[in-house]
């Protein structure tokens, strides 16, 4: 019985730290990536690489963010890979994000984007990717 209650007590500690939701007000920004890999290397070990260091630091990099990398499976972007970036608010994307000027970056932005500097070099020896984004309000 003690097996059971110290299970049951792990498991609910893990479900409520692990538990995920999307709240009203979230910003969502979806970038379509274009992949062009480089000779030697493979998509796997592309994702594997973006999963395991490059969406890490830059959680580190942009307080307030969280990044997941996701996969099409049916529709306009079937078989294309995609990161899903989720701002707590709006507010938290712009004060990394512009629409116009200097590469659509605040100052706080391209601090950020310094700190990804060594991660960045190190997924171009998997390949390079492009994006095309939209962000999207929860209401």
């Amino acid at each position: 019985m003690r097996k059971v209650i110290l299970f049951a007590v792990f498991f609910f500690t893990a479900y409520i730290c692990c538990g995920q939701n999307i709240q009203k007000g979230s910003l969502l920004g979806m970038h379509v990536l274009s992949i062009e890999l480089k000779p030697g290397a493979t998509m796997d070990q592309f994702i594997d690489f973006y999963i395991s260091h490059a969406i890490p630091e830059a959680e580190k990099a942009f307080d307030g963010v969280k990044g997941y990398l996701v996969k099409g499976i049916r529709g306009e972007n079937n078989k294309s890979i995609g990161v899903l970036w989720v701002f707590r608010t709006e507010a938290d994307r712009n004060r990394y994000f512009t629409d116009e000027g200097e590469g659509g970056m605040t100052a706080a932005g391209r601090t950020a984007m310094e700190k990804l500097t060594e991660v960045n070099k190190e997924i171009e020896k998997f390949g390079t990717a492009s994006s095309k984004y939209t962000d999207w309000l929860v209401q």
